[in-house]
This record gives C-alpha cells, sequence and structure tokens, in this order.
C-alpha cells in the first residue's frame, strides 16, 4: 500500500511538472527560493514592516509568557499589557501557532514564525502549479509562473514575515484550486468541502472574500451564464457558509468596541476614489509587489491563453481584486503588503508571455548574436554601477528625501523598493536597535506608563524593550485624520492629559527628526521634565520630575 501511495505521489508530481527533467528543475527552484528566503532570517524583523510584524510577535510573546510558569511575573504582566494594547484585527492563529512552538522548542524564537510564512508562500507555488496546470497553461508556462511566484523581489520580502498573509495566500489559492474542481465536477459534497475551505481561509485574513468569491461567480457564469447563476442556489449557499464564521466573530468584536470599530471606519474612506493621489498610490503598491511592467504583462498574457475557463477564472481574479480595492480605500494605496496576492496572480498569466518572449529571443539569438550581447552587457553594466552606487550612499546615509522618492518610484515600476537594502543588511543595524530598544527599557524600569515615539509605533520597542504604554502620535497619524476628516492634534494638550489622567511617568522618541517636528512638545518637555538619557539615537524623559 505504501509503495502504491509513493508511485501515485511520484507521477502526480511528474505529470504535474511536465516530465523528469522539468520535476527536478521545479525542485532546484523551491531549494533555491527556501534558500534565499532564509537569508537573515534569524535577526530581528526589522527590514520589513515592521509595525505589523511586531504585533503578532507580542501577542505570541504572551501567549507563550502564559503557557510558561518560569517566566518572571514582571515579565508576564508587561507582556499582557503590550497584548491588550495591538491593533489586534483579525483572529490570532498564526500568533498561536508560534507560541505552541515556542513551548515545543523551550524559547522565543522569531525565526520560527516566519519560517512558517517561507513554507506557506513555497507551498502556494505548488498549488499554483495544479491551478496552471488546470487552467491549460504548457509544461514551460507553468514553469515560468512558478519563478514570477518565487523570485520577484517583492515575493521575496513579502513571503518572510511574521504575519497571516503568506498563510491567507496559501489559502486562497488553493480555495481556488477546489473551485476549479468544483467547477468540474459540481455537487453538494464538493460545495461543502469548498465552502469550509473558504471559510478557514476568511478566518486568518477576510480581505480576500471578493477574490474568492468573484472567481467562484465567474466560473459559475462560464458553465451555466449569468441568469442561471444568479438563481443557483449553489451560489448563495457558497456565499453563507464562507462568510457566517467571519462575520459572527466580527459581530462580536465591533460588539466589543474598541480598535476593530475604529479600523472598520478608516478602511472605506470613500473621499480617496475621486483623488487622483489615491489612483497613483495603488498603482505605486502594486507596482512594488509585481511591477507595472509586471501589470501590463499579466494583463496581456490572458490572450495568450487558449483555455476559455481560464478567462473567466483570471478575470474573476483581478475583478475581485479591484473590488477588494474600492473597498479597503485606504490600506490599498498606502500598505504594500495588501496588494501581495497580486504576485501569484499575475504569475499565472505572466508564464505564457514569457513562454513567447524566450522564444522570441531564441530567435533572435540565431541571427542577431553579438547586438543581443552588445545589449544584454550594457544594461548590465548600467544597472550594475546604479545600484552600487546607492547601496554606498545608502551605507553612507547620504540619500536625501527626493532621492529616496525618485529610487522609490523607479523601484515601482520594476517590482522593487528600497526595502531591498535592509534585505541585504544595508540602511539598519538590527543588533544595534535591539541593544539601544533594551537601554531604554532598563532607563524606564520597563515601565507600563511610556509614552514613545518611534518609527513603527513603539512595536518594536515595546517588545524588545519589554515596555508598554501608549504610542505619540507622528506625521502619519496627521495625515491619516486628515484623510478621514477628523480635528487636528493639539499635541501639548495632549500631552497635559496623558500626564494628569493616565499617570505617564516617561517620554521616549527614537525617531528623532519626527520628534524635532513637534517644537512645541520638545519645548514643554526640555522646560517641564527631566531629560534622562540623550543621544544621537533617542531621548527618555521622566515626566514626574520637572526640569532642574
Amino acid at each position: 500500500m505504501k509503495e502504491t501511495r509513493a508511485n501515485r505521489l511520484k507521477c502526480w508530481a511528474v505529470d504535474l511538472a511536465g516530465g523528469r527533467g522539468r520535476l527536478w528543475l521545479i525542485v532546484a527552484m523551491l531549494a533555491a527560493a527556501f534558500s534565499l528566503r532564509a537569508y537573515r532570517l534569524w535577526e530581528p524583523p526589522l527590514d520589513f514592516h515592521p509595525t505589523r510584524q511586531y504585533i503578532g510577535a507580542s501577542v505570541a510573546r504572551s501567549y507563550y509568557f502564559n503557557m510558561n510558569s518560569s517566566i518572571p511575573e514582571w515579565r508576564r504582566n508587561i507582556a499582557q499589557i503590550a497584548k491588550d494594547q495591538q491593533e489586534l484585527l483579525e483572529p490570532q492563529i498564526v500568533p498561536t501557532i508560534a507560541a505552541l512552538s515556542y513551548r515545543v522548542v523551550g524559547g522565543e524564537h522569531l525565526w520560527i514564525p516566519r519560517m512558517y510564512s517561507v513554507f506557506a508562500w513555497l507551498v502556494c507555488g505548488v498549488v499554483l502549479l495544479s491551478i496552471a496546470k488546470k487552467l491549460g497553461l504548457s509544461p514551460p508556462a507553468r514553469l515560468w509562473a512558478l519563478a514570477v511566484h518565487l523570485f520577484l523581489p517583492f515575493s521575496v520580502l513579502n513571503s518572510r514575515v511574521f504575519q497571516p498573509d503568506p498563510l491567507m495566500v496559501l489559502l486562497m489559492f488553493l480555495t481556488m484550486l477546489f473551485s476549479l474542481s468544483y467547477d468540474r465536477d459540481p455537487g453538494w459534497r464538493r460545495l461543502l468541502a469548498l465552502s469550509a475551505l473558504a471559510a478557514t481561509t476568511l478566518f486568518v485574513k477576510p480581505v480576500c472574500v471578493f477574490m474568492l468569491f468573484a472567481v467562484f461567480a465567474a466560473l459559475m457564469w462560464a458553465r451555466l451564464g449569468w441568469k442561471r447563476t444568479a438563481s443557483h442556489p449553489h451560489l448563495y449557499a457558497f456565499t453563507a457558509l464562507m462568510l457566517a464564521p467571519a462575520l459572527a466573530y466580527y459581530a462580536y468584536q465591533l460588539s466589543s468596541g474598541g480598535f476593530i470599530g475604529e479600523q472598520a471606519e478608516a478602511t472605506f474612506v470613500p473621499g480617496l476614489l475621486v483623488k487622483p493621489s489615491f489612483w497613483f498610490g495603488w498603482m505605486k503598491m502594486l507596482g512594488r509587489n509585481i511591477g507595472l511592467q509586471g501589470l501590463v504583462a499579466a494583463l496581456v498574457g490572458i490572450a495568450f491563453i487558449s483555455d476559455n475557463r481560464a478567462h473567466w477564472f483570471l478575470g474573476g481574479a483581478w475583478f475581485g481584486y479591484f473590488c477588494y480595492g474600492l473597498f479597503f480605500t485606504y490600506h490599498i494605496h498606502t500598505h504594500d503588503y495588501y496588494s501581495m496576492m497580486a504576485i501569484p496572480m499575475a504569475a499565472l498569466s505572466i508564464g505564457p508571455v514569457m513562454v513567447r518572449l524566450t522564444g522570441f529571443i531564441v530567435r533572435q539569438w540565431q541571427t542577431r548574436r553579438v547586438q543581443l550581447l552588445s545589449a544584454v552587457a550594457a544594461l548590465g553594466v548600467v544597472c550594475g554601477v546604479g545600484a552600487l552606487g546607492m547601496l554606498k550612499l545608502a551605507s553612507a546615509g547620504k540619500l536625501t528625501s527626493t532621492m529616496k522618492g525618485r529610487i522609490k518610484a523607479v523601484g515601482s515600476v520594476f517590482g522593487a523598493d528600497m526595502k531591498l537594502f535592509l534585505f541585504l543588511g544595508r540602511g539598519i543595524d538590527e543588533r544595534g536597535e535591539v541593544e539601544r530598544y533594551e537601554e531604554i527599557g532598563e532607563l524606564v524600569g520597563h515601565s507600563d506608563k511610556t509614552l514613545y515615539l518611534t518609527h513603527d509605533h513603539g512595536k518594536s520597542l515595546l517588545y524588545h524593550g519589554e515596555v508598554a504604554g501608549v504610542n505619540w502620535p507622528g506625521q502619519a497619524e496627521f495625515k491619516r485624520r486628515t484623510l478621514m476628516g477628523q480635528a487636528e492634534l493639539d499635541c501639548t494638550a495632549l500631552l497635559k492629559r496623558h500626564i494628569v489622567e493616565d499617570a505617564m511617568a516617561y517620554f521616549v522618541a527614537t525617531e528623532l527628526d519626527e520628534f524635532r517636528k513637534q517644537p512645541d512638545v520638545v519645548a514643554v518637555l526640555d522646560q517641564s521634565h527631566t531629560l534622562l538619557a540623550s543621544n544621537a539615537f533617542y531621548r527618555v524623559y521622566e515626566l514626574k520630575k520637572p526640569a532642574p
């Protein structure tokens, strides 16, 4: 029996790859993708959206500390307070898995949940191959689709994070694969299994609901026509079963008040739809993930696929993504990882484009070899010199805000970003930054009455310094309030209220440029409170003691 199952698995893998030779190539691609993502994975996650990653880290720490009676009481208390102050949205599935893993290995290691995200992205690549085969893509096109999914620059960055997004993308495309299987042989049993998988996906993170529904409805429309689709009981059963668990969870959270209600208000800002900055920002975020040339190739590539069902599948996926962006108006144009699912979506239709492009290059190679070599060499020299120059400027800290803006604009066209420098280890000293946070934690006595102004809303400071308190607003908060039509903040009055009403004991600023943009606050702190520590990296004030 075991031998039979092994043979079946081997035959399935060979068939999926399109031959034994291609199977070994796929294995090599997956191994290379894993090795690339494992680079510096054990370092603190300060290289990519630390604000978001340290939310999961703080929640996982609190869960783990509560499981471990050997942890000192003060650390458990601070961890619990820090966890309670996090902006929690979706159910904390990934942090729970991380905490259980910490318990098994006997220690808190942030590389563990990040490694889970890496595995989720690689498995999603295998799922993508299965979808490509069902859509009628040729074996070479499937290989190209996998290569795009694995090796786009932002794919590497996006897939090694302590966030629920990589797991959501895996479950999203697994649900789409099941939708294709259901479409081949529709029935209630398959529909129930598909609905359960879709519900699980939305429970991990619900933002992909638009894509899941659009793909399911598009496939049904292609098979039955729009009139029968609109009245088909399977459509309504799938929608209800898919949404029920997530709706119940979020209804309960909304009734409890707190951050999720504030987030719901900030999610859909209809006034943004008429602003050019919204559409430009959306294209910039999408460009970081797949590049604007990748978006064009993905849309053109749909025409290169002969299977009619593939047109409906891909059209439904992109239409769902468009509707998703119209709903999550604030995040889609400000948060690049909100377009993470566009990478495997684009890969499916870029594959056929790359097959044709490589075929064209091979034909040109036979007649214009010298010209091609010269063009490639010149392009390589220009890119290499430019990259080295930017790396030197970044490492020396000489990149101005204007230069950074131009680099980001160019990166959005080609699917790259300044975060690549952080991934490569340039421009940030993770260990040094962690040591400074630990110093601050000692200075304030690991207080839970701390006001903090940092580059990531205090998430990494709370985690490594083991403190808690209230995040002090910066320019991003002022911009968000303006977009939502809220009144401007009176920062000096806010500071006084925190000291008097909330008994805040310390003020910590590690984002000193941001700190200097609030001169009224700086003046009040310098004139009325004690400066405990000041250097090139941070300033710490004790609020209970007046200035000498």
